[in-house]
């Protein structure tokens, strides 16, 4: 059985070393005092931090994790692969993309190279809950929300803070000016 498989082709090399990481991002919110207060960030996308190892001599393998690394979808984004692995498996994530960086380090006096990369987990279970509650909601997700926002600016609509500060400071100021013309 293979290690580690991403889009059904197994990632070859030697004593593999799979971390898994949930990031629990938070914000302290105790200022300059000893409070333990924070601000949860919601969840992010899980890590899967991978070091392995390949031979000099299976260089074609180093090859070939750089253009798995490196491969595109249609709209020229990292492509993303489903992932079979153990730790995945445990961790939940089914499907991954290349992210932060791949490096191939030589090890002295060992013909190989330590390699490590890190995947990143694509559509996590609570993206996919956020943003089924979005669209229940009647929220536009994603692109659709991008393509209205562009909309919305597009066609010179002013948004909350042009509408609630920028509009009425300035008639203030034109009213000013207005004033003082007047005193003049």
């Amino acid at each position: 059985m293979a290690v580690l498989s991403l889009g059904g082709r197994e990632v070859r090399g030697y004593g593999f070393t799979i971390t898994g990481e949930q990031p629990l991002p938070e914000e302290d919110l105790s200022a300059q005092t000893s409070s333990t207060l924070t601000s949860e960030k919601g969840f992010k996308g899980k890590r899967l931090r991978v070091k392995m190892g390949i031979t000099f001599e299976n260089a074609g393998d180093l090859k070939a994790l750089t253009n798995m690394a490196q491969d595109v979808d249609g709209k020229g984004r990292r492509k993303v692969y489903t992932v079979n692995n153990q730790t995945a498996a445990a961790l939940g994530v089914r499907q991954v993309r290349f992210s932060e960086r791949l490096t191939a380090q030589e090890l002295d006096g060992t013909q190989a190279w330590s390699i490590s990369f890190v995947l990143l987990e694509h559509k996590s279970v609570p993206e996919k809950r956020e943003e089924k509650a979005l669209v229940s909601d009647g929220v536009a997700v994603g692109s659709q929300a991008d393509k209205k926002v562009s909309e919305e600016i597009g066609a010179g609509e002013m948004g909350w803070i042009e509408k609630n500060i920028v509009s009425p400071f300035n008639d203030y100021l034109k009213n000013s000016e207005e004033e003082e013309m007047d005193e003049t």
